[in-house]
């Protein structure tokens, strides 16, 4: 899957109401790649991530930076102007 169809599989899932993690997830599948290993290879834990995903919380630049190092996207909306 290259970058163009990572972003149209993002935003489908984002106007059908699929939630990130969902989509997340799914991308790290085709990639036979996975969260948990990911979330221990990037630095953080795995709980950290799965609420970043969920929305629960903002994710850090550097988990941002890590996440679109393997999808080759970043996945979050874009950060609202501070």
């Amino acid at each position: 899957m290259n970058t163009e169809q990572t972003l149209r599989l993002l935003q489908v899932h984002s106007e059908c109401g699929v939630p990130l993690q969902h989509s997340v997830a799914l991308l790290f599948k085709c990639k036979g790649l996975s969260l948990d290993g990911f979330s221990r290879q990037a630095g953080y834990q795995r709980t950290y991530l799965y609420k970043a995903l969920a929305g629960s919380l903002s994710p850090s630049p550097g988990l941002r930076a890590a996440m679109a190092g393997v999808l080759g996207v970043d996945p979050w909306p874009p950060c609202p102007p501070a």
